[in-house]
């Protein structure tokens, strides 16, 4: 007998049923964790799908700001800038 009453065979059975929580409640449930993994997974790619589209309207304004003269989100990387908006500084 241990001081709090349990014998050694019953705190043996704890430490043997499975993962504990901090309050001592064992897991039951282990569908739960892989479900809460995906939607987390899920919600992490829409929020870095959404913040990379905000990321490139904003590179678009800057270099349409900047360059162009004109405020426009609509930036093409693969089309080439003109040299002529560049000309004013020269």
């Amino acid at each position: 007998m241990t001081d709090s009453g349990k014998t050694d065979q019953d705190n043996l059975k704890k430490n043997m049923s499975g993962p504990s929580n901090a309050i001592g409640n064992t897991q039951t449930d282990p569908e739960q964790p892989l479900l809460i993994m995906c939607l987390l997974a899920l919600a992490t790619g829409i929020i870095g799908g959404v913040g990379a589209w905000v990321f490139r309207q904003l590179i678009g304004i800057v270099h349409n700001t900047l360059f162009l003269g004109q405020i426009d989100f609509y930036y093409d990387a693969n089309a080439h800038t003109s040299a002529q908006p560049l000309d004013r500084l020269c």
